[in-house]
């Protein structure tokens, strides 16, 4: 990187003679959701990622992203109990559950420092926090460790709208805005490469489940009335035009 610059109040970086704005990407969010012995839900952590330098959708979240961070807890067994907080092996907090055992703490990234009133990251954070890293849990008081959760991509590749399914509503974002370039779910482009094509509809056709909000792909059904179209993609995916004479006719 070449350096940044300031217009307007906004931060622009120059990345070896081009410029790349921070870029408004709302809901891209990875969670970790924790689970007690018993398979109780418990509580989550979970990054949510408003915009990102680079115009991009999938990926890990940086400190350079502007996001919240949330971490949130919630059942009587960890009542009036500090809670040691790491990623991964990094220790990144110390926090108290209240004689409830509810805790509900956000922060913020450090795009705009000034964004109250959640509290700024800790000093240290990790600077990247990815799909795959472990959140853990550990009773600060004799380092017993309470619950680890990996962080996953929280909406299904495929899901425009957020809705927590994939299904037909999806495809028609997608069918609108086929042989564009643009970036994330919400214009049909799922696969990270900022182009909407037959790959983003195939990766749509894996994840379909209608009203089915499981998360079992094998348990995924045909949709009606489009797998035929989706056939007919895959042998077009380098001829828009004729995808664009099928959704005409």
């Amino acid at each position: 990187m070449k350096g940044t610059i300031a217009i307007g109040g906004m931060i622009v970086a120059i990345f070896a003679g081009t410029v790349s704005a921070q870029e408004e990407n709302p809901d891209y969010r990875i969670r970790a959701q924790f689970r007690d012995g018993s398979d109780e839900s418990v509580g989550n952590a979970t990054f949510r990622v408003k915009s990102r330098f680079m115009q991009v959708y999938y990926g890990g979240v940086y400190r350079s992203d502007e996001y919240r961070f949330q971490i949130e807890l919630d059942s009587s067994q960890y009542a009036d109990r500090s809670l040691r907080l790491a990623i991964d092996d990094y220790t990144w907090g110390t926090l108290h559950a209240n004689s409830a055992g509810f805790l509900d703490v956000t922060y913020r990234s450090d795009y705009k420092p000034d964004d109250a009133p959640d509290l700024p990251l800790p000093v240290g954070f990790p600077n990247l926090v990815d799909v795959g890293n472990v959140m853990k849990v550990y009773d600060a008081s004799n380092d017993d460790l309470l619950l680890t959760s990996v962080f996953g991509e929280e909406f299904r590749r495929g899901d425009s709208d957020f809705d927590g399914d994939v299904d037909d509503d999806d495809y028609l974002v997608w069918k609108d805005n086929y042989g564009q370039n643009a970036i994330g779910p919400a214009n049909g482009e799922y696969t990270g490469d900022n182009r909407v094509d037959g790959l983003d509809l195939l990766e749509w056709q894996r994840n379909y489940s209608s009203s089915d909000k499981s998360n079992s792909i094998a348990s995924v059904p045909e949709p009606n009335g489009l797998m035929a179209f989706a056939m007919f993609v895959m042998v077009a995916l380098v001829r828009p035009e004729a995808i664009r004479r099928a959704s005409r006719s």
